[in-house]
């Protein structure tokens, strides 16, 4: 007939664990961002170089924080899953002017 409850549910499981993975690996992103953008700034510098946190941060609090706690929730983790691909897109353009 259908599939079974225990396939569902086991599927459901998955896609929470790997929207959690994404979310802690999306953190510690935002972390690790801090450390590289500190470890590279001039000490007589204007601090313009910390400038790319801005928008680092926005992506954290708005893209990958809901996800979090969606996950944590476990609802609506397609829409979770979508966010973090979402973030991981807007990481990789920051992250690209950064590093060039």
């Amino acid at each position: 007939m259908g599939e079974d409850h225990h396939a569902i549910a086991t599927r459901r499981s998955h896609a929470r664990m790997l929207v959690l993975a994404l979310a802690v690996l999306q953190a510690a992103f935002w972390g690790y961002a801090f450390y590289y953008i500190g470890e590279r700034t001039h000490p007589w510098g204007g601090g313009f170089e910390w400038l790319p946190i801005g928008p680092l941060t926005v992506i954290f609090l708005g893209l990958v924080v809901p996800a979090l706690i969606m996950g944590i929730m476990n609802s609506a983790l397609r829409t979770a899953a979508i966010l973090l691909v979402a973030a991981l897109a807007a990481n990789a353009v920051v992250w690209s002017q950064i590093v060039a």
